[in-house]
């Protein structure tokens, strides 16, 4: 798994061009698809600190190394903007804090966990609250609580309500940055990443 701010600041290059794009500035995910749907990317530098950030769908991306995020022909999404918009950046999702549905605080929302292998959100890292203390037996050490993706999640302005068994552990000493595979990023993938309607093939 990997840390959506692991990503933050990561090079992307187009491998076809040979040519840094930018640096990823945010995150856009579909938290009802459970998928990165997408990256806003920095040109960064002097000459380009006034462009905008371009827009790059899941569905552009190669490969996320531990060093760059790598594309193949950056797609023109200006017809997907208001798409991608009405999306939710990550750091929407930060600070949340969690209330389980017989009433404990479970935590508040610290990062989002990505599948490198596929774009799938697995889960939302919380951070520490009593609740989680007395959970997992207060212990301190590299296993880190975090709240499954794939459960009922209710999701207001401020907060996020789960069922009572919603919660897991994750041995934070066995993240790889590298994923597996990187076949969930190409648009030849029968199950590609997210596409916006009518933009990519």
């Amino acid at each position: 798994m990997i840390r959506a701010s692991e990503l933050s600041g990561r090079p992307v290059v187009d491998i076809d061009e040979a040519e840094k794009l930018g640096r990823i500035d945010k995150i856009i995910i579909d938290p009802e698809a459970r998928r990165v749907a997408a990256f806003l990317v920095s040109h960064g530098g002097t000459f380009h600190k006034d462009k905008a950030p371009l827009l790059l769908p899941a569905a552009s991306v190669h490969a996320i190394g531990p060093d760059a995020v790598t594309v193949r022909h950056a797609p023109e999404v200006s017809g997907a903007a208001a798409h991608f918009d009405q999306l939710p950046r990550v750091s929407d999702i930060i600070g949340r804090k969690v209330v389980s549905r017989d009433g404990r605080l479970l935590g508040t929302v610290e990062d989002v966990l990505i599948s490198g292998a596929d774009g799938v959100i697995v889960g939302y890292q919380l951070g520490d609250s009593n609740a989680l203390g007395a959970l997992f037996g207060g212990r301190k050490h590299s296993r880190a609580p975090y709240l499954r993706a794939d459960v009922d999640l209710r999701t207001g302005r401020d907060l996020i309500v789960a069922p009572d068994d919603a919660l897991r552990e994750w041995d934070e000493e066995q993240t790889v940055a590298t994923p597996p595979d990187d076949k969930f990023f190409r648009r030849d993938h029968p199950e590609g990443g997210v596409e916006p309607p009518g933009v990519l093939p």
